[in-house]
């Protein structure tokens, strides 16, 4: 009796470390997805921001691509951005849209105009 419990737990153990390997296996191949969220950690590097529509390349995961909308809120140097990232390597194309501010003071205010910084020099930033 004690040798065919011994044989069962052996053959039960077995199983279970069978079946976790099959899932560690299945979990390595499973394709991860890029997220929204990484488009303003690397938009948001910059120090300086213009209005307009920008790519934001995406070397880590191949048939994605981000797009970045700047639009500037107030003429204090906040900006709205709005980040849209489109994962076409999926059947159907996923979008993702994110909108978020930044404040960036040394970006030029308005197309064309010049920024006055608080400096002894009163020098102005191109």
């Amino acid at each position: 009796m004690m040798i065919a419990i011994l044989i069962f737990f052996l053959c039960i153990f077995g199983i279970l470390e069978l079946v976790a390997q099959n899932l560690r296996v299945a979990r390595s191949l499973q394709k991860t997805r890029p997220n929204v969220s990484i488009l303003p950690a690397k938009f948001g590097n910059t120090n300086v921001f213009q209005e307009g529509t920008f790519d934001i390349p995406i070397d880590e995961y191949p048939n994605t691509h981000g797009t970045a909308v700047v639009t500037e809120v107030a003429t204090n140097g906040l900006f709205k951005v709005e980040f849209l990232l489109v994962d076409s390597g999926v059947n159907p194309p996923v979008q993702e849209t994110l909108v978020a501010l930044f404040y960036r003071p040394a970006s030029q205010t308005g197309p064309g105009r010049t920024l006055t910084l608080p400096n002894a020099g009163g020098g102005k930033f191109r």
